[in-house]
């Protein structure tokens, strides 16, 4: 079994893929400026035939996003689709319109509902749902006054405002060992992939006459 070992670059492998699924943050940009050679690098993807997919973890809508790119200096050539969590988020908020929605979270954050039809409700009692897309902090241990437990589903307290929760007498807790055996099976499944080269394998059998009916 050949091991898995570190790739030159993306050209070392590109020619065994159809899509490339491809972070934004601290692969193409630093926030400040674009990484010419990462970009050129996906642009050669997709002029020979390949597709690449941005995907970002951002809450706002992918638009958004491609104008922040846009000015970081990011090739529209280098990317042929881009999805990001907003997108995903505001799916999931069609489908619960007309709420009414407590919205909890900071104003910059509003094109997330924007063209959604949903009315916002004052607080969590006169809400059918509630959307937090922002720290949970004072506003909601406030709207919330029979709370007693907030839960953070992962690892860390980064969504959580612990000291607020202590001023309200609410307990913050959170999943310690959230997907601890599912990123360390995906990793070395991915590893085995590489060193094994069964997507190229997999390539080749569906393009092969035997795989074909009559």
């Amino acid at each position: 079994m050949t091991l898995p070992h570190p790739l030159p670059h993306l050209g070392a492998v590109a020619g065994d893929y159809d899509i490339l699924l491809c972070d934004v943050w601290g692969v193409i940009h630093n926030g400040r400026e674009s990484w010419p050679t990462a970009c050129q690098a996906l642009t050669r993807f997709n002029q020979q035939g390949g597709h690449v997919v941005l995907i970002s973890n951002s809450p706002r809508p992918a638009t958004d996003v491609i104008a922040q790119l846009d000015g970081l200096g990011v090739p529209r050539d280098s990317w042929k689709a881009f999805v990001t969590s907003g997108d995903a988020t505001r799916a999931e908020l069609a489908k619960r319109a007309p709420g009414p929605a407590w919205i909890v979270g900071p104003s910059r954050d509003d094109a997330l509902y924007a063209g959604l039809d949903l009315d916002r409700a004052n607080d969590a009692a006169d809400a059918a749902f509630i959307s937090v897309h922002g720290p949970v902090g004072d506003e909601v241990y406030a709207g919330c006054p029979k709370l007693k437990v907030v839960v953070r589903f992962g690892i860390g307290y980064d969504t959580i405002d612990v000291e607020a929760a202590t001023r309200h007498g609410v307990m913050a807790v959170n999943v310690p060992d959230y997907c601890i055996d599912e990123v360390s099976d995906h990793a070395i499944g991915l590893w085995l992939a590489l060193g094994r080269k069964i997507v190229a394998a997999v390539r080749r059998r569906r393009s092969s006459p035997l795989s074909r009916g009559p």
